[in-house]
């Protein structure tokens, strides 16, 4: 098997933070999202803190230094999202994320989370869209 197929098979089956954001983002009800990152990674800081969540949001180290938590991870997340136009800000001001279009493509690896993990991806996009309003 060449290198470019061992990666694509490791694509297909390893659980990536993008994979968690994405299939998180994709259980939301909401068609549009607050563009504030500082509540975005405040909301992620508080569900890693629960033990419900933490083995899901274990790759996300959080700073704690300033005045809101921060995780560069997470912004590098969201940065890839935004640039592949899977979270995009189609709005003139910028000031929220439409997913209207994208849930399909957020939700395209929801196959590499067990049965129990999806449902309690189900649950944590509850607590982060309560948390986020």
């Amino acid at each position: 098997m060449s290198k470019i197929n061992s990666l694509l098979d490791m694509l297909r089956t390893t659980i990536t933070p993008d994979d968690v954001i994405m299939t998180m983002l994709s259980t939301i009800k909401a068609n549009t999202l607050t563009k504030d990152l500082t509540k975005f990674h405040r909301s992620i800081f508080l569900l890693k803190n629960d033990a419900d969540f933490s083995e899901l949001l274990r790759d996300f180290e959080f700073t704690t230094k300033g005045l809101s938590p921060v995780s560069d991870l997470l912004e590098s997340v969201l940065f890839r999202l935004e640039v592949a136009s899977i979270l995009p800000t189609k709005n003139p001001t910028y000031e929220f994320y439409d997913i209207s279009d994208t849930k399909s493509i957020l939700a395209r690896n929801i196959s590499k989370f067990s049965n129990v993990q999806q449902s309690l991806i189900s649950r944590m996009g509850e607590r982060f869209e309560t948390l986020m309003n």
